[in-house]
């Protein structure tokens, strides 16, 4: 078995998993696979909204104690960030003007807090460029071919992950999978937009989960619709050659002594049973 490595100051040692809970992503998934419990346990549904409030609050509170206690565990401080409208970290270019408040002069949480509450329109505006910037990936001072490259291959794949996700979204892995990216894009809109936009890759495999399945749900559909088209000139010439081997649709009587046989009930048709099984792959 391997032996943990020791990392400066004792940090990194210790199992993989509560490494993870080292960074404020790590927070969140704390809390959001505690809610994914409580909210699907076999309780009622007023006890399960009380399970969800208090995680919440105890999070909220933890997360507070947490960085007051240990304020170097911020990078850098979200009242300046607020303030200064950074979008992407360390670019000055791509900052969003902010209002001018004077009166606001406490620090780090505390005061970010108290920003937001005397400016809630342009700190909502400022998370929501935040979090639109890190899913574009696309970056000013990449090259135009660069950029090109980013939104060929992720367009089709949010788009294909939104299909995934109305396929799918009564299931409750689905709901788990689109909580868990939240979380983690909450953490660049209170915060910022990656240089490089490494935080995407925090979320970029489970948005494949859900484009994987629409990328199914699509395929299938497509692929019932060709059937049903290709069969229909087939059944057109086995109609027309019948007709001209009885006659031009005429049936021919039955001769002396021989016994009529009883008609076969219709066939169904098979382009309905197309459709139907094409409409319940699609909305069922």
């Amino acid at each position: 078995m391997p032996q943990p490595c020791a990392g400066a100051g004792g940090i990194s040692s210790g199992p993989a998993h509560w490494r993870a809970l080292l960074r404020p992503n790590g927070w969140l998934l704390v809390a959001v696979a505690l809610s994914y419990w409580a909210w699907h346990g076999p309780r009622r549904r007023t006890v399960r909204l009380a399970g969800l409030g208090g995680i919440g609050l105890t999070f909220v509170a933890a997360v507070v104690i947490l960085i007051t206690l240990r304020p170097g565990l911020l990078t850098n401080d979200p009242q300046v960030m607020l303030r200064q409208g950074e979008v992407i970290w360390g670019y000055r270019e791509g900052r969003l003007a902010m209002p001018d408040d004077p009166g606001a002069t406490r620090a780090g949480l505390p005061g970010a807090a108290e920003y937001a509450l005397y400016h809630p329109g342009a700190c909502m505006r400022l998370a929501v460029l935040r979090v639109f910037t890190e899913l574009v990936h696309a970056r000013p001072y990449y090259s135009m071919r660069h950029n090109a490259v980013i939104v060929a291959v992720l367009a089709p794949l949010y788009l294909l992950a939104l299909v995934g996700f109305v396929r799918n979204w009564r299931r409750p892995l689905a709901g788990l999978l689109v909580s868990v990216i939240v979380s983690h894009l909450l953490v660049q809109a209170v915060n910022y937009a990656d240089w490089s936009g490494r935080f995407l890759l925090y979320v970029l495999p489970l948005i494949g989960v859900l484009a994987a399945s629409g990328f199914v749900s699509i395929s299938g559909a497509l692929k019932a619709r060709f059937a049903s088209g290709r069969m229909a000139p087939a059944r057109c010439e086995s109609s027309d050659a019948s007709s001209v081997a009885n006659g031009m649709g005429a049936v021919a009587p039955a001769t002396k002594g021989q016994v009529k046989a009883p008609a076969e009930p219709p066939a169904p048709e098979r382009t309905d049973f197309i459709k139907h099984h094409m409409a319940e792959a699609l909305f069922s």
